[in-house]
């Protein structure tokens, strides 16, 4: 009953700002979906400060109603893993869950894409490990039977894990913390490379981000921003994806979240007291500084 309260109050409030059903949101899942609303949580259950806790985390004006910027976002395609935790803390930076005891890992393929050749997909997703393996000591390898650490599937609609996906658009992925290892992805999506299409390389770099243990995070440009960030040419890990999972499981591999990270001094490496305050040692000790 309470529940269907606050479902109601919700669908007024979005009612005062369209009365085009067609720009209509079920704000009201929506927020719930993704951690802002809440009906066990004390004191998460006001629809206003639900979607000021939004319109926060996403670096929106926060007016507490349903205004058109907001709505904009909410429609945007994105992530289907919740952006606030089971506590209710709205997630301040890198969060991490979970880690891997290991470091190296197993992934197979459940099934294959529609829309691309298996051995594209194969490329991209092992590309797509690439990133987080090059600023971590995470190895990661394919294995075509028996058991695996992670594995992937293209699936439509309902598939058997109590997250149904939505059709085009909105979610188009998610998964799940270790040491699950799922990875889905909406086969509704039209899933391409090299800019045709939703970019699989940059959704999948995302879901990995999840899988081995970092959570949504609230700095724009981030890969684990929780919307969809596009086709980029030269996807790069930013520097709060990087130290988010070196707090998991520390530095190492090639250092670069898939590009080139290298100290142009050879100085650099006694000089990290300096990472914060000098901008010579930020702009030449990437490396050392762990700032790509």
């Amino acid at each position: 009953m309470e529940y269907k309260v606050v479902l109601c109050l919700l669908f007024l409030v979005i009612a005062a700002y369209a009365e085009d059903k067609e720009e209509k949101v079920n704000a009201a899942s929506f927020l719930t979906k993704y951690g802002y609303l809440s009906l066990s949580r004390s004191g998460n259950h006001d629809a206003k400060a639900a979607i000021k806790r939004y319109q926060k985390f996403m670096h929106l004006e926060q007016t507490g109603e349903l205004d058109e910027t907001t709505v904009t976002e909410m429609k945007k395609p994105r992530c289907g893993n919740a952006d606030v935790d089971e506590s209710g803390d709205r997630i301040r930076r890198y969060k991490t869950g979970s880690k891997w005891p290991r470091t190296s890992l197993t992934y197979r393929f459940l099934n294959r894409a529609a829309d691309l050749d298996h051995g594209t997909v194969q490329s991209t997703i092992r590309a797509a490990f690439g990133h987080w393996s090059s600023v971590t000591p995470l190895k990661f390898t394919e294995t075509s039977s028996g058991r695996s650490d992670f594995t992937i599937g293209f699936y439509r609609r309902s598939h058997g894990d109590n997250s149904a996906f939505d059709g085009r658009g909105r979610v188009l992925a998610h998964a799940y913390f270790p040491s699950n290892g799922r990875i889905h992805f909406d086969e509704d999506e039209t899933w391409g490379t090299g800019g045709r299409g939703t970019d699989l390389l940059w959704v999948a770099v995302h879901e990995i981000g999840h899988a081995i243990g970092l959570h949504h995070s609230d700095v724009r440009g981030t890969i684990m921003w929780p919307s969809y960030g596009g086709y980029k040419p030269n996807i790069q890990l930013h520097s709060d994806d990087i130290r988010g999972i070196q707090s998991l499981y520390g530095g190492g591999g090639g250092g670069g979240g898939g590009g080139s990270c290298s100290d142009k001094d050879r100085r650099c490496p006694g000089w990290t007291r300096y990472c914060r305050s000098n901008n010579y040692v930020k702009n030449n000790c990437k490396r050392t500084c762990r700032l790509c």
